[in-house]
């Protein structure tokens, strides 16, 4: 069976159990695939072990002062290469999390135009001044009142918009099982 990477699965089932279990290891494949091909980063490869030792050596006995330049953009890229690994770690070990993380930004956003358009939360009520035009928001409790969408409020919308994430995202982790 080929997987979407184009590598072959060549696992031999001789039972039902066994093709089940050979068909579910490949749809959580696929899923991990799915999910984070639209923000896969390429592999990096660590450098020899030659190359680290003498990088960290010059870094500490080749100036401190001042340092090479050469020195600090290898550092910095091996920071950018650990984070970059340490980014797909994260992936692999949560991919409904990580997921929710990468769409933080959009779901703020989202979250932002729905509440300018008046689309709140229960706890919270909105209404445009007679005399202005704009629109206001008030905290149904507190009675307290705000021109722009107050941050208490955001993060209530997108803690919502990340429960039906997570909900659909682990529905089709489930549907696959």
């Amino acid at each position: 069976t080929k997987l979407p990477g184009g590598q072959v699965l060549a696992i031999e089932a001789t039972t039902r159990a066994g093709a089940e279990m050979v068909l579910r290891a490949w749809l959580l494949v696929s899923l991990s695939l799915a999910l984070t091909s639209a923000y896969q980063l390429p592999l990096l490869h660590a450098r020899p072990a030659s190359v680290r030792t003498s990088t960290v050596v010059a870094g500490l006995f080749g100036g401190g002062f001042g340092g090479n330049n050469a020195d600090s953009r290898k550092s910095a890229a091996a920071e950018e290469q650990l984070r970059a690994m340490q980014e797909m770690q994260e992936i692999r070990r949560d991919p409904v999390e990580s997921e929710i993380q990468k769409n933080k930004r959009r779901n703020l956003s989202t979250a932002m135009q729905a509440a300018r358009a008046g689309n709140i939360p229960a706890s919270w009520g909105s209404a445009l001044d007679p005399e202005s035009g704009g629109r206001y928001f008030y905290n149904v409790e507190t009675k307290e009142t705000a021109w722009e969408p107050p941050a208490a409020m955001v993060e209530e919308m997108v803690d919502i918009l990340e429960q039906m994430q997570r909900k659909e995202m682990q529905d089709v982790i489930d549907n696959m099982k």
